[in-house]
């Protein structure tokens, strides 16, 4: 089971060809809905690996940037069969 659900997913995350980038930015969705999502900047797909310092009070006014950006650290997809099924 684990050879045929799990072995490319963790081989993808582990592989030493990975590249992880680290950015502050206004998380405007759920954190659990963004970490769901593929993103495509640097001519590459990253999926977000960690989230820090998320801020879960209600946004009300994001025009005044009421949103403190949070520390969200992202990791190259290098195979992306491996995440869909």
């Amino acid at each position: 089971m684990f050879n045929k659900w799990w072995r490319s997913y963790i081989e993808d995350r582990i592989n030493n060809d990975s590249k992880t980038f680290e950015a502050y930015i206004n998380l405007l969705i759920d954190p659990k809905e963004a970490m769901r999502k593929f993103y495509w900047f640097n001519n590459c797909i990253w999926v977000i690996l960690e989230i820090t310092d998320y801020d879960y009070t209600p946004y009300i006014d994001i025009a005044h940037g009421s949103i403190k950006p949070c520390k969200v650290k992202f990791i190259r997809v290098n195979d992306i069969s491996s995440y869909v099924g």
